[in-house]
Protein backbone atom coordinates (compact mmCIF):
# COMPACT_ATOMS: atom_id res chain seq x y z
CA UNK A 1 0.00 0.00 0.00
CA UNK A 2 1.41 3.58 -0.75
CA UNK A 3 -0.86 5.48 1.25
CA UNK A 4 -0.45 5.95 5.01
CA UNK A 5 -2.83 6.70 7.46
CA UNK A 6 -2.05 9.34 10.10
CA UNK A 7 -3.71 7.92 13.40
CA UNK A 8 -4.21 11.40 14.74
CA UNK A 9 -5.90 13.08 12.19
CA UNK A 10 -7.01 10.30 10.23
CA UNK A 11 -6.72 12.03 7.01
CA UNK A 12 -5.56 9.77 4.06
CA UNK A 13 -2.75 11.08 1.74
CA UNK A 14 -3.06 10.17 -2.05
CA UNK A 15 -0.35 9.37 -4.20
CA UNK A 16 0.31 9.83 -7.52
CA UNK A 17 0.89 6.02 -7.93
CA UNK A 18 -1.75 4.32 -6.26
CA UNK A 19 -3.52 2.32 -8.24
CA UNK A 20 -6.78 2.11 -6.87
CA UNK A 21 -7.63 6.15 -7.41
CA UNK A 22 -7.69 5.72 -11.29
CA UNK A 23 -10.19 2.95 -10.30
CA UNK A 24 -12.27 4.35 -7.86
CA UNK A 25 -15.60 6.31 -9.31
CA UNK A 26 -15.52 9.75 -8.19
CA UNK A 27 -19.14 10.00 -6.60
CA UNK A 28 -17.41 6.87 -4.01
CA UNK A 29 -14.55 9.43 -3.10
CA UNK A 30 -15.14 10.74 0.63
CA UNK A 31 -13.39 13.96 -0.38
CA UNK A 32 -13.51 15.64 3.23
CA UNK A 33 -10.86 13.08 4.52
CA UNK A 34 -7.87 13.40 1.93
CA UNK A 35 -5.34 15.72 1.36
CA UNK A 36 -3.52 15.72 -1.95
CA UNK A 37 0.51 15.08 -1.42
CA UNK A 38 2.91 17.38 -2.06
CA UNK A 39 -0.15 20.52 -1.50
CA UNK A 40 -0.87 22.13 1.43
CA UNK A 41 -4.76 22.35 0.19
CA UNK A 42 -7.35 20.29 1.74
CA UNK A 43 -11.11 19.79 1.09
CA UNK A 44 -12.56 20.36 4.23
CA UNK A 45 -16.25 19.11 5.14
CA UNK A 46 -17.12 22.55 5.48
CA UNK A 47 -15.66 23.48 1.72
CA UNK A 48 -17.57 20.79 0.28
CA UNK A 49 -20.96 21.92 1.85
CA UNK A 50 -20.53 25.59 1.16
CA UNK A 51 -19.83 24.14 -2.43
CA UNK A 52 -22.90 22.11 -2.35
CA UNK A 53 -24.82 25.22 -0.41
CA UNK A 54 -23.85 27.48 -3.10
CA UNK A 55 -24.98 25.21 -5.83
CA UNK A 56 -28.75 24.94 -4.77
CA UNK A 57 -29.06 28.45 -4.29
CA UNK A 58 -27.70 29.22 -7.91
CA UNK A 59 -29.69 26.86 -8.92
CA UNK A 60 -32.80 27.97 -7.46
CA UNK A 61 -32.17 31.66 -8.12
CA UNK A 62 -32.11 30.62 -11.50
CA UNK A 63 -35.27 28.48 -11.69
CA UNK A 64 -37.43 31.00 -9.65
CA UNK A 65 -36.20 33.65 -11.94
CA UNK A 66 -37.63 31.70 -14.95
CA UNK A 67 -40.55 30.76 -13.52
CA UNK A 68 -40.96 34.02 -13.03
CA UNK A 69 -40.48 34.96 -16.12
CA UNK A 70 -42.51 33.15 -17.79
CA UNK A 71 -45.37 33.40 -15.52
CA UNK A 72 -45.01 36.84 -16.39
CA UNK A 73 -45.50 36.46 -20.05
CA UNK A 74 -48.29 34.18 -19.89
CA UNK A 75 -50.25 36.77 -17.70
CA UNK A 76 -49.64 39.20 -20.44
CA UNK A 77 -50.17 37.07 -23.60
CA UNK A 78 -53.42 36.19 -21.46
CA UNK A 79 -54.22 40.44 -21.06
CA UNK A 80 -53.85 41.33 -24.57
CA UNK A 81 -56.00 38.14 -25.49
CA UNK A 82 -58.47 39.70 -23.14
CA UNK A 83 -58.41 43.22 -24.04
CA UNK A 84 -58.59 41.60 -27.99
CA UNK A 85 -61.51 39.88 -26.81
CA UNK A 86 -63.39 42.76 -25.31
CA UNK A 87 -62.29 44.87 -28.60
CA UNK A 88 -63.81 42.68 -30.48
CA UNK A 89 -66.96 42.26 -28.79
CA UNK A 90 -67.42 46.04 -28.74
CA UNK A 91 -66.79 46.26 -32.50
CA UNK A 92 -69.34 43.63 -32.95
CA UNK A 93 -71.97 45.55 -31.02
CA UNK A 94 -71.32 49.16 -33.17
CA UNK A 95 -71.49 47.02 -36.34
CA UNK A 96 -74.88 45.63 -35.37
CA UNK A 97 -76.04 48.86 -34.44
CA UNK A 98 -75.11 50.32 -37.49
CA UNK A 99 -76.53 47.58 -39.21
CA UNK A 100 -79.66 48.12 -37.48
CA UNK A 101 -79.83 52.35 -38.73
CA UNK A 102 -79.12 51.51 -42.48
CA UNK A 103 -82.01 49.12 -41.98
CA UNK A 104 -84.11 51.45 -40.28
CA UNK A 105 -82.77 54.26 -43.14
CA UNK A 106 -84.19 51.56 -45.78
CA UNK A 107 -87.79 51.46 -44.38
CA UNK A 108 -88.56 55.17 -44.33
CA UNK A 109 -91.10 55.32 -47.19
CA UNK A 110 -93.18 53.22 -45.39
CA UNK A 111 -95.81 55.09 -42.89
CA UNK A 112 -94.59 53.75 -39.84
CA UNK A 113 -93.22 56.56 -38.11
CA UNK A 114 -94.39 56.18 -34.84
CA UNK A 115 -93.51 52.54 -34.72
CA UNK A 116 -89.97 52.87 -35.92
CA UNK A 117 -89.54 55.56 -33.16
CA UNK A 118 -91.12 53.56 -30.52
CA UNK A 119 -88.51 50.56 -31.87
CA UNK A 120 -85.31 52.57 -32.42
CA UNK A 121 -85.65 54.21 -29.18
CA UNK A 122 -85.81 50.72 -27.54
CA UNK A 123 -83.35 49.28 -29.79
CA UNK A 124 -80.95 52.17 -28.70
CA UNK A 125 -81.60 51.93 -24.87
CA UNK A 126 -80.52 48.36 -25.29
CA UNK A 127 -77.35 48.78 -27.07
CA UNK A 128 -76.46 51.38 -24.38
CA UNK A 129 -77.02 48.97 -21.70
CA UNK A 130 -75.17 46.40 -23.58
CA UNK A 131 -72.54 48.91 -23.90
CA UNK A 132 -72.72 49.71 -20.24
CA UNK A 133 -72.46 46.34 -19.00
CA UNK A 134 -68.88 45.89 -21.84
CA UNK A 135 -68.05 48.95 -20.09
CA UNK A 136 -68.41 46.96 -16.64
CA UNK A 137 -66.38 44.12 -17.51
CA UNK A 138 -63.68 46.11 -19.41
CA UNK A 139 -60.45 46.01 -17.26
CA UNK A 140 -59.06 49.76 -18.98
CA UNK A 141 -62.30 51.28 -20.46
CA UNK A 142 -60.55 54.41 -20.92
CA UNK A 143 -57.61 52.93 -22.92
CA UNK A 144 -60.38 51.56 -25.64
CA UNK A 145 -62.02 55.11 -25.53
CA UNK A 146 -58.89 56.67 -26.27
CA UNK A 147 -58.11 53.88 -29.20
CA UNK A 148 -61.70 54.77 -30.61
CA UNK A 149 -61.06 58.48 -30.67
CA UNK A 150 -57.64 57.87 -32.28
CA UNK A 151 -58.89 56.66 -35.70
CA UNK A 152 -60.44 59.97 -36.11
CA UNK A 153 -57.91 61.90 -34.22
CA UNK A 154 -55.48 64.08 -37.18
CA UNK A 155 -52.08 62.66 -36.90
CA UNK A 156 -48.57 64.55 -35.66
CA UNK A 157 -50.52 66.70 -33.46
CA UNK A 158 -50.24 67.08 -29.59
CA UNK A 159 -52.77 65.80 -27.80
CA UNK A 160 -55.07 66.56 -24.60
CA UNK A 161 -56.69 63.67 -23.92
CA UNK A 162 -59.65 63.86 -21.52
CA UNK A 163 -61.21 60.97 -19.01
CA UNK A 164 -63.58 60.19 -16.77
CA UNK A 165 -61.59 60.42 -13.31
CA UNK A 166 -62.20 56.78 -12.69
CA UNK A 167 -60.81 55.59 -16.18
CA UNK A 168 -57.57 57.27 -15.59
CA UNK A 169 -56.98 55.62 -12.50
CA UNK A 170 -56.96 51.90 -14.71
CA UNK A 171 -55.67 53.75 -17.62
CA UNK A 172 -52.18 52.22 -17.75
CA UNK A 173 -49.71 53.23 -19.99
CA UNK A 174 -50.97 54.35 -23.52
CA UNK A 175 -47.64 55.40 -24.98
CA UNK A 176 -47.99 52.34 -27.57
CA UNK A 177 -51.44 53.96 -28.73
CA UNK A 178 -49.47 56.95 -29.64
CA UNK A 179 -45.87 56.31 -30.42
CA UNK A 180 -43.64 59.41 -30.87
CA UNK A 181 -46.43 61.95 -30.11
CA UNK A 182 -47.08 64.31 -26.96
CA UNK A 183 -49.79 64.50 -25.13
CA UNK A 184 -51.52 64.89 -21.58
CA UNK A 185 -53.93 63.47 -20.06
CA UNK A 186 -56.82 65.10 -17.89
CA UNK A 187 -59.80 63.90 -15.57
CA UNK A 188 -62.18 65.44 -16.93
CA UNK A 189 -65.93 64.54 -14.74
CA UNK A 190 -67.86 65.86 -17.72
CA UNK A 191 -67.29 62.32 -19.78
CA UNK A 192 -69.16 59.34 -18.70
CA UNK A 193 -66.95 56.68 -17.93
CA UNK A 194 -65.88 54.69 -21.61
CA UNK A 195 -66.08 57.93 -23.33
CA UNK A 196 -63.25 60.06 -24.29
CA UNK A 197 -62.79 63.91 -25.49
CA UNK A 198 -59.58 64.83 -27.85
CA UNK A 199 -58.76 68.61 -27.96
CA UNK A 200 -56.02 68.55 -30.83
CA UNK A 201 -54.67 72.05 -32.10
CA UNK A 202 -57.83 73.07 -34.55
CA UNK A 203 -60.55 70.31 -33.28
CA UNK A 204 -61.93 68.13 -30.70
CA UNK A 205 -62.41 64.26 -31.33
CA UNK A 206 -65.66 63.20 -29.63
CA UNK A 207 -65.83 59.62 -28.92
CA UNK A 208 -67.80 59.79 -25.65
CA UNK A 209 -70.50 56.89 -26.24
CA UNK A 210 -73.71 58.50 -25.02
CA UNK A 211 -72.80 61.37 -27.99
CA UNK A 212 -72.19 58.33 -30.42
CA UNK A 213 -75.27 56.99 -29.04
CA UNK A 214 -77.34 60.23 -30.05
CA UNK A 215 -76.08 61.10 -33.81
CA UNK A 216 -76.95 57.29 -34.53
CA UNK A 217 -80.37 57.89 -33.18
CA UNK A 218 -80.81 61.26 -34.83
CA UNK A 219 -79.43 59.86 -38.44
CA UNK A 220 -82.21 56.91 -38.23
CA UNK A 221 -85.11 58.68 -37.41
CA UNK A 222 -84.15 62.15 -38.91
CA UNK A 223 -86.01 63.99 -35.78
CA UNK A 224 -84.84 67.02 -34.82
CA UNK A 225 -84.53 66.84 -30.28
CA UNK A 226 -84.50 62.71 -30.67
CA UNK A 227 -81.17 62.87 -29.25
CA UNK A 228 -81.92 64.37 -26.23
CA UNK A 229 -84.44 62.02 -25.50
CA UNK A 230 -83.55 60.33 -21.81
Amino acid sequence: MNSSTDPRSRTRVLRAAEGHIATTRPDELDLSSYVIAGSQSVVSPEMVGSAIESGYRDGWDQGFNEARAAVEQAAGAERDAWQQEQTRRLASALDALASAVVEFQLRRTLDLTDLEATVATAAFDLAAALLGRELELSRSPGRDAVARALALAPPDESLVVRLNPGDVETLGSIEDLLPGRRFTVLCDPSVESGGCLLDAKDCQVDARLTTAIARARQAMLDEPGVGDRP
